[in-house]
Formats: C-alpha cells, structure tokens, sequence
C-alpha cells in the first residue's frame, strides 16, 4: 500500500475532523475517502460546550479494521 500523497492527507484529517464532530454533536459519525471508511462513536452523555469528550474512532478499508483508538476531543460549543 502506497504512502498517501499531501493533499490526500489533509482530505483524510478534514473528514476524520468532521466525523468527530458529528459523534460529539449527535453520537456518531461517518465518512469515506478513496477506500477508506472512518465512523466516530461518543463514549458517554455529551458533555457541556468546552468539556471533553471521549470518542472511539475507527478507521477501515474494505470492511477490514485498519485501526481503531480512543480520543478526547474538546466538545465544541454549538
């Protein structure tokens, strides 16, 4: 499997970032780029605006798990 280019790069963070904003906003989240399928969880209640929130992210490509992880993010203010 080939290194990602740059410009892949950042479109995989922007949509692993909107992802995890869905989950903090609403629980989940879900998303793709060439192949790859991110989907965010929130662990818990959602929390107030500016408190943390734990999220579990999974990233995968056909079907298969490529990694998964436990982030706390900061829960954005609506």
């Amino acid at each position: 499997m080939r290194h990602p280019t740059q410009p892949e790069e950042n479109m995989m963070a922007a949509v692993l970032q909107s992802v995890s904003e869905d989950a903090c906003r609403h629980g989940m989240g879900s998303g793709c780029f060439h192949g790859f399928e991110f989907k965010a969880m929130r662990l818990g209640r959602r929390g107030r605006p500016g408190a943390m929130a734990r999220l579990k992210i999974v990233v995968s490509q056909d079907g298969e798990v490529i990694e998964s992880r436990l982030l706390d993010v900061l829960n954005d203010p609506l």
